[in-house]
């Protein structure tokens, strides 16, 4: 995952999936069972509605984007002959 962030600015749907499922459990955990303020309890909500926007407008990676099309399977060469 970290080498296809680093290299292309993908992530697959398995990480965001994994991603949000634990970041909901562990902000859930602190907004009903930590004594915390209003507005930190705002700030953290606004932090994690932020971080869950950007992790899911990252585009996929190129093999799974092969995987849902029904175009031909050597895109990727296609986009390399391109560029």
């Amino acid at each position: 995952m970290i080498q296809n962030w680093e290299r292309h600015g993908t992530i697959s749907q398995s990480a965001k999936i994994t991603a949000t499922v634990l970041m909901i459990g562990l902000f859930s955990f602190s907004l009903w069972y930590l004594t915390l303020s209003t507005l930190f309890k705002g700030a953290l909500v606004g932090m994690g509605t932020g971080v869950l926007c950007f992790l899911w407008t990252r585009p996929l990676p190129l093999r799974h984007l092969d995987e849902l099309s029904n175009g031909p399977t050597d895109a990727c060469e296609d986009l390399v002959r391109l560029g």
